[in-house]
């Protein structure tokens, strides 16, 4: 197969280097994935999601306590949104621990960390046409965007925002699925260099 040599063009740096390989080094869920881990979670009781959202919340508190807050401190309308965005990170994490296992706890210092990396990468539009048409972003995108009835008060959240916050997910998450599939490996390597 020919290498398209155009997509090297702007990749003069490291940095553009590391922009421009985001996307085909992510490990994502597809949409049918995303949309099967939907039903799954539509399926149970109310009595059973709302303690499952617990448990998520629980699991992973560096999302939706530190770096998605929803809580009584956080401005209403910011809440809802982190709200959603919360509810798409159950549904991520949902989707690829049926391929993967569960997955690590993310630290919302990563995630901060992350978050101009996908700045970058959101600032550049060809790069952007090409993360929206992703089974992933779409699902994130028709179930959060639009409005939303909190309470009697319609949300519609803010979509560069939306879509800056559900990269960083994405990145964040790929990135500790191959950690922990690197680990066992290091670890092997180790051992036997050891002997």
């Amino acid at each position: 197969m020919k290498h398209d040599t155009r997509a090297d063009s702007t990749a003069a740096t490291p940095g553009a280097i590391l922009r421009a390989s985001v996307l085909a080094s992510l490990i994502l869920p597809t949409h049918k994935e995303l949309k099967e881990a939907h039903y799954r979670i539509v399926a149970e009781s109310r009595e059973a999601r709302e303690r499952a959202g617990r448990e998520f919340r629980m699991s992973q508190p560096g999302i939706c306590e530190e770096y998605l807050p929803y809580g009584p401190a956080t401005p209403r309308l910011r809440a809802y949104e982190n709200a959603l965005l919360c509810s798409f990170a159950r549904h991520l994490c949902t989707a690829q621990q049926t391929r993967f296992g569960q997955v690590p706890t993310l630290q919302a210092a990563d995630l901060q960390a992350t978050e101009p990396r996908a700045k970058r990468f959101l600032a550049n539009r060809r790069r952007l046409r090409r993360l929206e048409r992703l089974g992933a972003v779409q699902f994130a995108l028709r179930g959060i965007l639009g409005g939303h009835d909190f309470d009697g008060i319609k949300v519609i959240p803010e979509r560069k925002r939306v879509l800056l916050k559900v990269l960083t997910l994405l990145i964040c998450t790929s990135d500790a699925i191959k950690d922990r599939q690197q680990r066992p490996a290091t670890h092997e390597s180790a051992t036997l260099t050891s002997h």
